[in-house]
């Protein structure tokens, strides 16, 4: 008799083990879609930095507004470093569980 649906053997064998390998990987890619989001708008928030420091650095030069765009351009390239980080190690997650 041929299974009813693609995980039915493996549910005959180990009850309710079936369910969570969906769930699980519905939860990861929740994750994964948040994260290339987050990523998205760290990015474009490092965009407007940069134009910001451009603008900055033409004509009058303030240093001190330089320097917080600097240092500012720094913490947003750790943090998109952290994300980018976290989201490869979800994709090697979600390829295992594949």
């Amino acid at each position: 008799m041929a299974p009813k649906f693609s995980l039915q053997i493996m549910q005959d064998f180990f009850p309710g083990k079936a369910e969570l390998h969906p769930i699980e990987s519905s939860k990861l890619m929740a994750a994964q879609h948040e994260m290339e989001a987050r990523l998205s708008s760290l990015r474009e928030a490092q965009r407007d930095l940069l134009d910001q420091l451009k603008d900055a650095q033409s004509g009058m030069i303030d240093f001190s507004k330089v320097n917080w765009l600097r240092m500012s351009i720094m913490q947003l390239n750790s943090s998109i470093e952290s994300v980018s980080l976290d989201l490869a190690r979800l994709n090697h997650q979600l390829k295992k569980q594949n």
